[in-house]
């Protein structure tokens, strides 16, 4: 048996915090968010164990009934594709509404209909009325993603994952979806789950970060730490491929070697074959989570962390406000209402 993921006590996620999954994996990384929400299908021989823990209970033990019930109106997510995710037979209104109706929010259709209209509105998109009665295929890229943002959040719920949610746009109407969330979050007092290995995405509009290699999280720290101060190795190679404004390299800068297979237990560090700082000791055993400045954790046995100027690479991104508004207002001193522990699959 092999982990292909292995989450070991992510911290508590906090009221209104954004808190970010950088991921190299992409299939793998797709089973963070379709185990929280149990819509994975059966896998032969597949070993889950652990516990999610939102608002006091462990939806890990939800039953079918139990899930049907806490899907959508406590916890929900928004889809990287909403063209695939989006009934095509439907009209967006009629879709939006049929969450409100299994949940029992509603008492009758004219009721559902006043609420999504509404909520169409709030998302930003043109027309609510007329958009009610829209299909799939008569909208732009961007609308369809508004339309998938607003049937998450209507219901309200307390946890909001977002998996790859703008990989399919373009970059001006990326921005207008990111705000969007993140205002649409501090409306309705939800948490976000960001799933990406979009480094902008992350800078943006995250509060807090966790870093995966091989399905285990290497770094964690909030975002104004891990891009000024990166401790990992991996960390700094993934900040060290982001280009830099007004400099054309002649080659962008890359992590040697490749990932390993997924099956291949590594008895030393999960990263020692591509690491250039590595030490016999990195192939031999593997490194514990060592704590190395408040609320930031590395794991690794050679841990170093140096000052970056990465903070003015981004391209049209305002790091600094991000870290420094949005965390303090509306993360310290929230009390903690999600974690997650431990799942291996």
């Amino acid at each position: 048996m092999f982990h292909a993921l292995k989450f070991e006590n992510i911290e508590d996620i906090r009221v209104k915090e954004f808190v970010s999954i950088i991921k190299e994996l992409l299939k793998a990384q797709s089973k963070i968010d379709n185990i929280e929400l149990k819509i994975t299908t059966e896998i032969e021989d597949a070993f889950i164990s652990g516990k999610i823990d939102v608002c006091g209970k462990d939806i890990s033990k939800f039953s079918e009934k139990q899930w049907s019930d806490f899907r959508g109106k406590n916890i929900s997510m928004i889809f990287q594709e909403p063209m695939t995710s989006l009934n095509p037979m439907m009209k967006v209104g009629d879709q939006i509404s049929e969450v409100l109706k299994i949940h029992g929010l509603v008492k009758s259709k004219k009721d559902a209909k006043s609420k999504v209209i509404t909520m169409l509105d709030e998302v930003g998109i043109a027309n609510p009325e007329v958009r009610y009665n829209s299909y799939p295929h008569e909208l732009s890229g961007g609308m369809r993603q508004r339309v998938m943002i607003a049937m998450a959040v209507i219901c309200e719920p307390s946890l909001l994952i977002a998996d790859e949610a703008t990989t399919a746009l373009d970059v001006g109407t990326e921005a207008q979806i990111l705000k969007l969330i993140k205002n649409m979050c501090r409306i309705h007092s939800m948490s976000a789950v960001v799933i990406t290995h979009n480094m902008d995405v992350v800078a943006e509009i995250c509060d807090y970060v966790y870093v995966m290699y091989m399905g285990r999280i290497i770094e964690h720290t909030d975002v104004k730490s891990l891009f000024e101060c990166p401790s990992h190795p991996y960390t700094r190679g993934l900040l060290s491929s982001i280009p830099h404004i007004g400099e054309n390299p002649e080659y962008l800068t890359t992590i040697p070697g490749n990932i390993p297979e997924l099956g291949k237990e590594l008895k030393g560090c999960d990263f020692c074959l591509r690491c250039s700082d590595d030490e016999r000791i990195c192939f031999f055993e593997k490194p514990n989570e060592r704590q190395i400045a408040e609320r930031h954790f590395v794991s690794c046995h050679l841990r170093t962390s140096e000052p970056t100027q990465l903070l003015e690479s981004l391209c049209n991104l305002s790091i600094q406000r991000t870290a420094n508004s949005s965390y303090k207002d509306y993360s310290l001193g929230s009390s903690p209402f999600c974690s997650l522990y431990l799942i291996t699959y």
